[in-house]
């Protein structure tokens, strides 16, 4: 868990100038359609949480929580209502929006394709335990690997996936060029070739623009 801490903690400072370049306002966003357009609904002080591996291997869901410096906001809306939180060019995903458990992620790009680390939805946590022979309480234990992913946001569509070979080369397919570049990468399932790609894209991709209508075979 610290490991994963430390590099989401490095990354943030490393893209804290997308952050900027992009635009994104300090505030609280409370549907995807006002983080895209980047208008919060508000601004308001919230206290940020990072939670212990124990709190998340009892009751699952994702590394970071929020709660009201002014208590004007209850913990319930917080967790549930909020889609998107900013706080100094750091951009804080609610996972819970995106079937992704509970609580929030941190944002490691920015653009069309936001990059964050979530625990995986619940239905493939009890299917990833049943295979490995978990049972009972050991299904809500979401502290390894098995339970967490990089996952990436779309703007355009709203839609949350994994990172991985495919969704890369799925979105590729608009830039051909870029493809064939990707193509002759032999890594291709290295995190960090992925989201070199994703940032290849972010530049190439408008939030607005309609993402292509995938061809029945």
């Amino acid at each position: 868990m610290k490991s994963i801490i430390t590099l989401l903690f490095c990354a943030s400072i490393g893209t804290c100038a997308f952050a900027q370049y992009f635009g994104f306002p300090n505030g609280v966003y409370l549907t995807h359609e006002q983080f895209r357009n980047r208008t919060p609904a508000f601004n308001t002080e919230l206290k940020t949480i990072i939670r212990s591996s124990t709190d998340i291997f009892v009751n699952g869901g994702n590394t970071y929580k929020f709660e009201s410096v002014s208590d004007s906001l209850d913990k319930d809306y917080i967790k549930k209502i909020i889609y998107a939180y900013v706080k100094n060019d750091s951009v804080f995903i609610n996972c819970k929006h995106q079937k992704l458990q509970s609580w929030y992620a941190l944002a490691i790009s920015y653009g069309n394709f936001v990059t964050f680390y979530s625990c995986v939805s619940t239905g493939k946590m009890i299917l990833n335990s049943a295979a490995n022979g978990a049972i009972g309480g050991a299904i809500l234990a979401s502290k390894g690997n098995s339970y967490h992913d990089w996952h990436v946001l779309s703007l355009r569509t709203g839609n949350a996936r994994v990172l991985n070979k495919d969704y890369i080369k799925g979105r590729l397919q608009e830039h051909p060029d870029l493809l064939a570049e990707y193509e002759q990468e032999r890594k291709q399932n290295n995190f960090e070739i992925l989201l070199k790609y994703i940032d290849k894209l972010n530049l190439e991709t408008n939030p607005f623009s309609e993402a292509p209508i995938k061809k029945r075979k």
